[in-house]
Parts: structure tokens; sequence; C-alpha cells
């Protein structure tokens, strides 16, 4: 058995929506207010997608408000 991790898989803004209940308009203005970090898929600027390490991050950052 490897014992290599495995690669994080990027969320979409929808899906992130999904997760915690809100909308996705909730979630493209925390990225647009630079509190959810989140990149364009290369060559695709309008999708975007969110690392479970951002993801993480914001989600401790609204706890802590």
């Amino acid at each position: 058995m490897s014992t290599r991790a495995m690669p994080a898989i990027p969320w979409t803004p929808a899906q992130v929506a999904e997760m915690y209940g809100v909308s996705d308009e909730t979630i493209y203005r925390e990225i647009r207010s630079g509190r959810l970090k989140a990149r364009h898929k290369r060559g695709q600027s309008r999708k975007w997608f969110i690392t479970d390490d951002a993801l993480r991050e914001w989600a401790e950052t609204m706890l802590e408000d």
C-alpha cells in the first residue's frame, strides 16, 4: 500500500455553496472580496476552482468572526 497523499480535489463555487447551504452568489462575493481564494481553470477565465486548503482557511476565518 502506498503512503502517498491523494491530491487535493478542487471544488467549484456551486459545490462550495451547496456544502455550506448558501447561494452561489454568496461564494462569488467571498471570492471577489478576497476572503475566499479561488483560481481560474487554465484557459477558461469564467470557470473557477477552490482548493481544499483555500476552503479550509476560509471556513476557519468564518468561524472566528
